[in-house]
């Protein structure tokens, strides 16, 4: 049980994810302070709105907005980096230089050069931080029921694709699910098969790609990510299956079917929800700060899953392009 003592905790990047998630932490059940840092003015008032849309809840002992990290503040129990990738490490390093955090809550893609991904590594070490990425599916309910068909059963097989769904800014996502769902880690990751069109992204900067991702598990297990262009993404299809199971899901819908060796095939039809990042955070913060756990990856497990995705796309990038990329610009 958690004690009353007021919990303090950091935003850093109020943008479009870092608003829900202050939004979610508006829901918190202990009582805590919460401050939210954009260097964007907009971003700041669109996060204020955001944040007044929830009811008053009497947890919030306050809630400051800044442009930049405070210079007054000592210790935060927890962090929220929800910043873009090109900068999470550089507001990683000022995070830690300016005051002492227990734990933190990464976005991803984490970082975009693998050099970053080795210093984080130290310096979150030689804090003694625990940390943990965001990839959302390991807290869902409808996730973990399943889980269980899957999980060290050999012979696992995932295809999502046939859409436009944004494959750069969404693979990490559907990588960790692997990795988490059949108990294997990715071995292998091969983009020779991506597009050679760029895109600009929706996000300024970055960019995506089409085409396909394919990759194989530590006990011979394969996936594909498939994306399309001008394919709306909520007609993505979505299949995982084994030698005894075969699953088939629309997130979108909230529809799935399950059919199984041993009930002779027969569709078992569920419905779902997931849960949007403002019904979420709330609960995976309180798990941490009440227990110093959650079940999201952490930050070891879900670098070793980008580094294999990141230098398969700077590849193919530097590989189609008269640009030398170094890093892989992705958010």
């Amino acid at each position: 049980m958690y004690s009353l003592k007021i919990k303090n905790i950091l935003l850093v990047g109020c943008g479009e994810i870092g608003s829900r998630h202050l939004q979610a932490l508006a829901k918190m059940e202990m009582p805590v302070r919460i401050w939210a840092i954009d260097p964007s003015s907009r971003s700041l008032e669109i996060a204020k709105a955001r944040f007044k849309e929830i009811p008053i809840n009497e947890n919030i002992q306050s809630i400051k907005f800044e442009s930049e990290i405070p210079d007054n503040l000592d210790s935060m129990d927890l962090c929220i980096i929800s910043t873009t990738s090109k900068i999470r490490f550089f507001v990683l390093k000022q995070i830690i230089e300016k005051i002492s955090c227990k734990n933190i809550i990464f976005e991803k893609v984490l970082f975009q050069k693998e050099e970053h991904y080795i210093e984080a590594d130290k310096i979150i070490e030689d804090k003694k931080i625990k940390c943990w990425v965001n990839n959302f599916r390991r807290e869902e309910k409808y996730w973990n029921n399943v889980k269980k068909y899957f999980v060290n059963k050999g012979n696992f097989r995932l295809y999502y694709g046939k859409s436009d769904w944004r494959l750069c800014t969404n693979a990490i996502h559907i990588m960790d699910l692997i990795e988490w769902l059949s108990n294997e880690k990715i071995v292998e990751v091969d983009g020779s098969s991506l597009d050679e069109e760029i895109y600009e992204s929706k996000r300024s900067g970055f960019i995506e790609l089409t085409g396909k991702i394919t990759g194989k598990t530590s006990n011979k297990g394969t996936f594909e990510l498939h994306a399309i262009k001008n394919i709306q993404d909520n007609e993505v299809e979505f299949k995982i299956s084994n030698q005894d199971t075969r699953l088939f899901v629309n997130e979108a819908k909230g529809e799935g079917i399950l059919m199984r060796k041993e009930n002779n095939w027969k569709p078992e039809k569920h419905r779902f929800q997931i849960r949007f990042q403002s019904d979420r955070t709330q609960e995976i913060v309180k798990s941490i700060l009440e227990t110093g756990d959650c079940n999201l990856p952490t930050f070891n497990e879900s670098a070793n899953t980008h580094k294999p995705l990141l230098k398969s796309i700077i590849k193919h990038l530097n590989k189609i392009s008269n640009s030398k990329y170094d890093s892989c610009p992705i958010t």
